[in-house]
């Protein structure tokens, strides 16, 4: 019995209900994946596990490499839930993006008192950034070109 680390794709789908799910990628090497949409190619031909299909009721939230223990016993895979790593940076769709200017309009058309919090505590905390990635409802980190990558309309 041997542990070997096995590289994983990981999503969440953007949906009230939504879990993360993970795909194996067999012995594909995940930096070569990474680079290849770092270089503007589309996510579901560097990673045809993926079909545009299993986003078209809820669509991509985000996704990341990782890399899984996994044993195999008898030709029955086990995967360990523990110990995953992430591997290079965040994956996230472009919609999952808003600038500054977008979160201010959002501000200046809300009337609710918790959702101007959020949005004046993203604005307040983070005066340097331009650009925000949206993490949840009303929560908005800054964009860190070094652990995020975010991909086009023409990449999904």
């Amino acid at each position: 019995m041997q542990i070997q680390k096995t590289p994983y794709i990981a999503y969440e789908l953007n949906g009230w209900h939504s879990e993360i799910d993970r795909v194996p990628l067999g012995d594909r090497n995940i930096e070569v994946l990474l680079n290849m949409l770092e270089f503007g190619e589309n996510l579901y031909d560097v990673i045809p596990q993926l079909d545009k299909e299993m986003f078209s009721e809820y669509p991509l939230n985000y996704c990341l490499f990782e890399l899984r223990d996994e044993v195999d016993i008898d030709n029955i895979r086990f995967i360990s839930s523990e110990g995953h790593k992430p591997v290079g940076k965040l994956i996230v769709p472009h919609y999952r993006i808003k600038t500054r200017d977008e979160i201010k309009s959002e501000l200046n058309k809300s009337n609710d008192s918790f959702e101007k919090e959020k949005y004046l505590e993203a604005l307040g905390k983070n005066r340097d950034a331009d650009r925000f990635f949206s993490k949840g409802i009303f929560n908005y980190v800054p964009y860190n070109p070094d652990k995020i990558l975010i991909l086009s309309e023409n990449q999904l």
